[in-house]
């Protein structure tokens, strides 16, 4: 959970200006995320701090624009403009921070559950689909359609440890890439030359990807 010590630590990091807003008015996604602005025509009536916890709530709870603005006391349109801003925001700054962990890490937040089954076990991998709007491009619609899914989908590869926490996120690809291409363009198969021998990767039967893990 969030308590006061981690929201402190969270906050220096990201260093935010005190008195400055994130310009809302940037022109594009890296310039969202990274400007820092002063008096940017309209400002907003909640503080940074709100701000970032209005985001943190849409985020890990899933609250509606709708909800969120009510209890915050702004527009739905002030709402979108701030989760927009701050979600590119957090990416850029938080999207060097490496998630990969050590063994001695893993081992000693696994459940008991693991210990006595798999207690062998580094991480869990398993691939994820988001479905999109289908696009006027033939083309690109046929790269997207995905058979399992059976709509136009984009395709990422996820990685958990035995204790649930996110230890891998691959970046999207397009709905039709196979399991094992997508393993392969991930990157993961570099991080698994650093797992220590006897360690193991753990995956849904469907997911074929033992022969690409055998050479790792």
């Amino acid at each position: 959970g969030l308590n006061l010590e981690i929201w402190k630590t969270v906050w220096d990091y990201l260093q935010v200006s005190p008195g400055n807003i994130l310009s809302e008015r940037a022109a594009s996604t890296e310039q969202q995320g990274r400007k820092i602005a002063r008096g940017s025509g309209s400002s907003f009536v909640l503080s940074q701090e709100d701000q970032l916890l209005m985001t943190l709530m849409r985020l890990r709870l899933g609250r509606l624009q709708e909800e969120l603005g009510y209890n915050f006391g702004v527009s739905e349109t002030t709402v979108s403009r701030i989760l927009k801003m701050w979600t590119n925001f957090l990416y850029l700054r938080l999207a060097m921070l490496s998630i990969w962990p050590e063994w001695e890490a893993v081992a000693a937040t696994m459940p008991e559950s693991f210990k006595r089954l798999y207690p062998s076990t580094y991480i869990i991998l398993d691939a994820t689909e988001l479905r999109c709007e289908v696009p006027s491009s033939l083309s690109l619609q046929s790269q997207l359609y995905s058979s399992y899914k059976s709509h136009t989908t984009l395709k990422g590869l996820v990685g958990i440890a035995p204790n649930g926490m996110f230890t891998f996120l691959s970046q999207l690809y397009t709905g039709s890439i196979s399991d094992k291409q997508l393993v392969m363009e991930s990157g993961i198969l570099s991080l698994l030359d650093s797992v220590p021998p006897g360690k193991c990767v753990m995956a849904d039967r469907g997911f074929d990807i033992q022969d690409l893990l055998v050479k790792h």
